[in-house]
């Protein structure tokens, strides 16, 4: 088996670094909300929520 020497090592992992980088910026931010929760899960509290007018 061939050894792969540092600076191969450094340009593949600079080349997928930047990649996903360029991949991850071309992406916009997602609106969330909340639509409802499994009360039947028993780790945690379901979110109570209030509401004003």
């Amino acid at each position: 088996m061939k050894t792969i020497d540092l600076k191969s090592l450094l340009i593949g992992f600079f080349l997928a670094t930047t990649l996903m980088l360029a991949i991850g910026a071309t992406s916009k931010t997602q609106d969330v909300r909340i639509v409802g929760i499994d009360k039947s899960y028993s780790d945690w509290d379901p979110i109570k929520v209030e509401l004003s007018k």
